[in-house]
């Protein structure tokens, strides 16, 4: 009997465990650009744009920085906080720093 309640907590653990890193309803699904450095979300961010916000990241050494898109011709400011829990679309998880700004760009860089 006592094996069993340890085998079934030790499941429920598990359960527990796969449910925590599956993205929430509201989560964004990233797409890892061509560098393999940074990703985006959907239709609203050029891999372009998302690899100008890593090298001006790296770069700058802060949180809110300008970055040039090559899409639209235009700079937009870019704010980024680390230790974002990053969900792609080809199944993969990542701990990112994510960026947000302009208008409704959203990138992770690593």
């Amino acid at each position: 009997m006592r094996k069993q309640l340890i085998a079934g907590a030790l499941g429920a653990a598990a359960v527990a465990a796969a449910a925590s890193l599956a993205p929430s309803a509201s989560a964004s699904v990233f797409t890892v650009c061509p560098s393999g450095n940074a990703g985006v979300v959907g239709g609203h961010t050029s891999c372009a744009f998302a690899e100008n916000v890593q090298r001006v990241f790296w770069a700058s050494g802060g949180n809110q920085f300008v970055a040039y898109s090559p899409v639209t011709g235009e700079r937009y400011v870019m704010s980024c906080a680390g230790l974002y829990t990053a969900y792609f679309d080809a199944g993969a998880v990542r701990t990112t720093t994510h960026c947000y700004g302009g208008t409704n760009a959203e990138v992770v860089v690593w």
